[in-house]
């Protein structure tokens, strides 16, 4: 399977547990809320973009800030627009929004963006550097891009336990850093840290990342052998307190055009 169409099968599949599962996610949204709050100024009427958003943990953060722009909201799955009909229900019943359903990297987007925003998507693009290239032209003198992905850290314990044969590979905080430089932005705001959460035990952890879709490119198809032998490494080398952890490494930038 093309692993774009990988990506939202399980991400759909996940969509009933994705909002108790996911406090990392919510609490990467927060993060970014905050740091919009000290960066970003007030936009009134202008276009506003969010990508991949989701079951709206970032949009409802977005739109209560931004009442007012003219939204485009965006996801691979369709299946998430009652939660996003909820939500701007809540904020904002009379909000100027349209719904661009898609694969948001090839998404024609429209001109003159004064905000595009997205959270723990970028991570699954193709081709992250290609896409900030030609957002560039789009966003108005001025605008910004808000946005969370992962870095190398993440989900670290799945290579090492699989010998690097399962789990995705996460692009360098530096490197994301220098793709958004030669695409033209300046970095108002980066940053990066680390975050565990716990599992009883390695199946359980297999288990989380089934139901939220987190890891949704990577193979899944695993022999007997190979799943016990997985479990075994991981649970000899990442085990805390009787837990087994796993790593995620978010990554957040705030850039502007100038």
């Amino acid at each position: 399977m093309e692993r774009k169409e990988l990506i939202k099968r399980r991400f759909a599949n996940g969509l009933v547990d994705y909002d108790s599962q996911s406090s990392v996610q919510r609490s990467v949204c927060e993060h970014l809320d905050e740091l919009m709050k000290v960066h970003l100024p007030e936009l009134n009427s202008n276009v506003a973009v969010e990508l991949g958003a989701g079951t709206g943990f970032f949009t409802s953060y977005l739109i209560e800030r931004y009442q007012k722009c003219e939204w485009y909201l965006n996801d691979i799955v369709e299946q998430v627009k009652p939660f996003l009909d909820d939500i701007i229900n809540n904020v904002e019943p009379n909000l100027n929004v349209e719904y661009c359903w898609g694969d948001a990297e090839k998404l024609p987007l429209p001109e003159n963006i004064s905000l595009l925003a997205s959270s723990s998507v970028f991570q699954w693009f193709d081709d992250f550097k290609s896409f900030l290239e030609r957002v560039y032209p789009k966003i108005s003198v001025g605008g910004y891009v808000v946005f969370s992905s992962f870095g190398e850290d993440n989900f670290f314990q799945i290579r090492s336990a699989s010998n690097n044969e399962k789990g995705f590979k996460f692009p360098d905080f530096d490197v994301v850093a220098e793709w958004c430089k030669l695409a033209g932005f300046e970095i108002i705001k980066s940053e990066k840290y680390n975050e565990k959460i716990y599992f009883e035990t390695p199946h359980e952890m297999l288990k989380y990342i089934k139901d939220t879709g987190v890891c949704g490119s990577s193979d899944g198809h695993w022999s007997r052998k190979q799943y016990f032998d997985f479990c075994k490494k991981y649970e000899i080398s990442f085990k805390e307190n009787n837990l087994v952890y796993l790593t995620y490494n978010p990554i957040l930038f705030i850039l502007k055009k100038q």
